[in-house]
């Protein structure tokens, strides 16, 4: 199970999952925030009360029964550098679950989010079972050897997905859907040393891309690991690049903008030391 939400978490998962800006998303938890749905909102911690792990603990053995709470409380291990004078982001009363509470659409949504990831951090791992076939091609006069692969991930207990939806499918950072994969919905039966009948030859012929811009999920995630800024200014820093138009949202991409270009090169250029990102 994941942990619960820190602050740059829950921008990155609003993001991904829900099509809100960090701005967007930081306001309307400060609106749960101050109606006391939510725990504060900016908070680089993953520790929750004893009193929270408590109440989790007795209203997922009343939901879903004892095999979905692990034998032992789980934990989670803050970064080095986090404060922690907060816990990390959860809902203030776990019984108040999504379906009854009184919310506008967008809180509702956010909060929908948030008491989810915080009652399945609580809860048992998944059992998965990923079988892979590889498939060695084989045709007269070919000029090299071949192997194919295809994935597929079977659910063996639900764990924590009972109530955490996740896609068990592989994601590549920045949702790159071009991006192949093995990774199939299922496989059909085979043995081992069965002989398969190919149905097409297909040759592509690809180019190595560049890095992709940044989303703002991944401007965030990469904020965060290099130490710029604390959880209070992650939205605010997105936000004053787009304001000064130093850069655009373009396909759900940060596109750099000339302002943004010529300013950055200039101050790089005339203060390196001061804006070294390890600095």
């Amino acid at each position: 199970a994941l942990p619960p939400f820190t602050t740059s978490t829950l921008q990155q998962a609003a993001s991904s999952v829900l099509g809100f800006s960090p701005g967007k998303t930081m306001k309307l938890a400060q609106s749960l925030y101050e109606q006391g749905r939510i725990t504060y909102m900016r908070t680089d911690s993953v520790n929750i009360s004893e009193q929270a792990r408590v109440a989790a603990r007795e209203f997922i053995l009343a939901q879903y029964g004892d095999a979905f709470y692990p034998a032992k409380p789980n934990f989670f291990k803050s970064k080095a550098d986090a404060q922690g004078a907060h816990e990390a982001i959860r809902p203030t009363e776990v019984a108040l679950t999504p379906v009854t509470a009184s919310l506008e659409p967008a809180e509702l949504k956010l909060y929908d989010l948030i008491w989810r990831r915080f009652v399945a951090s609580q809860m048992t791992d998944a059992h998965t079972c990923v079988r892979t076939a590889l498939l060695a091609a084989r045709k007269p006069a070919l000029a090299h050897d071949y192997v194919f692969s295809a994935s597929a991930t079977e659910i063996e207990f639900e764990g924590f997905l009972k109530v955490m939806k996740l896609s068990l499918k592989q994601k590549r950072a920045d949702d790159d859907e071009n991006e192949d994969t093995d990774e199939v919905a299922a496989l059909p039966q085979l043995a081992l040393g069965e002989t398969l009948a190919a149905v097409r030859w297909l040759a592509d012929e690809k180019q190595t891309k560049g890095p992709t811009h940044y989303s703002e999920a991944s401007l965030i995630k990469a904020l965060e690991e290099n130490g710029v800024g604390r959880p209070s200014t992650y939205a605010a820093t997105i936000e004053t690049l787009k304001a000064r138009d130093y850069a655009k949202t373009e396909k759900k991409k940060l596109v750099p903008l000339e302002r943004g270009i010529l300013v950055c090169d200039w101050l790089v250029k005339k203060l390196d030391s001061l804006f070294s990102v390890g600095y």
